[in-house]
C-alpha cells in the first residue's frame, strides 16, 4: 500500500501531462482569407442595381466537406470596393461555392456566377474557385460579381435561393441598309448607354 502512496502523485503528474498534449495537439494551427469583390458589368444592355450592398453570404467547402453554407458577413464599408473581415479557417485546401451579395432588404443583388451556367462568360473566374489556407498568413482571393438584376438564380447556377427577380424589358434591335428597291440586313457595333454611361 505505501508504494501506491508513493506512485500516486507521479501517476497524477503524468495524467496531468498527458491530457495538456491531447489539447495542444486538437489545436489545430489556423490562418485567415481576406476577400476582395469586384463588380463586373453586364454587356447585354443590362442596367446594374444602383444600390449599396450591406452583406455577403458565401459557402465553403474543404473537399466534399462544406465548412461554410451560406455563412452571412456585414460589410464594413463601401465605396470604391468592399471591406469584409478576414475569415478565420484551419490550414487545408479551400474552394468558394456560392457567393452572395445582398442589400439592405436582404435582397441578393449581386452574385457570382458559377462554371456551366449561362452568365458565367461573364467573369473570368465562375464558381467554384480554390485557394488555400497557410498557418498564421492572410491569404487574398478576389472574387467578381454581376447584377442579378432580371437574371433567374438557376442561370446563374444556384438553386432558387429567393432572388427578387426585377422587371426587365427586352428591347430588338435590328440594322439594315435600305435602297429603293431592297432592305438588307448589316453587320455593325452598339453601344448602349445608361445614366449617361456606357453599359
Amino acid at each position: 500500500m505505501n508504494i501506491f502512496k508513493h506512485l500516486l502523485p507521479f501517476a497524477i503528474g503524468f495524467l496531468v501531462i498527458l491530457g495538456s498534449c491531447n489539447d495542444n495537439q486538437s489545436e489545430q494551427p489556423t490562418g485567415q482569407i481576406s476577400l476582395s469583390v469586384i463588380q463586373k458589368a453586364i454587356k447585354n444592355g443590362r442596367i446594374e442595381v444602383d444600390e449599396n450592398p450591406v452583406s455577403i453570404s458565401i459557402t465553403i467547402n474543404k473537399g466534399d466537406e462544406t465548412i461554410l453554407d451560406n455563412e452571412q458577413y456585414d460589410i464594413s464599408q463601401f465605396g470604391t470596393g468592399f471591406l469584409i473581415d478576414p475569415i478565420v479557417l484551419e490550414i487545408g485546401e479551400y474552394s468558394v461555392e456560392e457567393f452572395l451579395v445582398y442589400n439592405a432588404s436582404n435582397e441578393v443583388i449581386f452574385a457570382t456566377p458559377r462554371t456551366g451556367s449561362q452568365f458565367e462568360k461573364f467573369v473570368d473566374t465562375p464558381l467554384p474557385t480554390d485557394f488555400t489556407i497557410a498557418a498564421d498568413e492572410v491569404s487574398e482571393l478576389s472574387l467578381e460579381v454581376i447584377s442579378t438584376e432580371g437574371i433567374d438564380p438557376e442561370d446563374l447556377g444556384y438553386a432558387s435561393i429567393g432572388f427578387d427577380i426585377l422587371p426587365v424589358k427586352n428591347i430588338l434591335v435590328s440594322v439594315f441598309n435600305q435602297t429603293e428597291s431592297t432592305n438588307s440586313f448589316i453587320t455593325s457595333e452598339l453601344t448602349i448607354y445608361g445614366n449617361n454611361d456606357s453599359i
